[in-house]
């Protein structure tokens, strides 16, 4: 049996959208499409937004458009890898 591998599944996003929700939802629409034939072959497909969308969300971030808010922080790699918190 083939060791199962996870798949970065990559395409546009915000590109040629003008940042329009419609056009964003139907560009990461498009790149789940290919999640489930990568998933029932056994590997574990990954879209970089199923991760960004959530963090950008839970830090106050509402419009793909803006900036982080300026009480947000960069994780450094010291305090990721001890478990700390970086902020």
């Amino acid at each position: 049996m083939t060791a199962s591998l996870m798949i970065l599944i990559a395409g546009p996003y915000r590109s040629g959208t003008g940042d329009d929700p419609v056009l964003l939802r139907q560009n990461l629409d498009r790149l789940e499409e290919a999640a489930w034939p990568i998933f029932r072959a056994g590997h574990l497909p990954m879209i970089g937004e199923w991760v960004a969308l959530p963090v950008l969300a839970s830090a106050g971030v509402t419009d793909v458009a803006h900036p982080l808010p300026p009480t947000s922080c960069t994780p450094r790699p010291s305090a990721c890898s001890s478990g700390a918190t970086a902020c």
